[in-house]
């Protein structure tokens, strides 16, 4: 049986440990997988200006094959939310997760990500 992890936190090598969020770099990240018989990890994106952000995930996953992100959003303009989520699904993100936004359910944010999650088939 292939086991996945479906929640990694990784950064570029020359990031890690930056910043309030600390993470691993991806090298290490890998390594650890590895070692835990793990052939491939979902990175969960902080959004987009808290790092790691959906450009810094999509950058790791150029350079590691065995990685994959989700993308995730900041809490801004729900009118803009499709096309942001399209951008990032032709960057190679694979769903929406690490869903930080702390809003009620049916704030126009959550319903924007919800409709455009679902428009996009992408899993949240």
């Amino acid at each position: 049986m292939k086991k996945i992890d479906i929640h990694v936190h990784a950064r570029l090598p020359e990031r890690a440990g930056e910043g309030a969020f600390h993470s691993s770099d991806a090298i290490k990240m890998m390594n650890y997988l590895k070692e835990k018989q793990i052939v491939h990890g979902i990175i969960m994106s902080m959004g987009e200006s808290k790092a790691p952000d959906n450009m810094e995930c999509a950058e790791i996953c150029k350079i590691e094959k065995r990685l994959s992100w989700n993308c995730n959003f900041d809490a801004r303009n729900p009118d803009s939310i499709f096309e942001r989520m399209a951008v990032y699904k032709e960057m190679g993100a694979v769903g929406v997760g690490e869903l930080c936004i702390n809003e009620r359910m049916d704030s126009p944010i959550l319903q924007a990500i919800f409709a455009s999650a679902e428009k996009l088939e992408l899993p949240v």
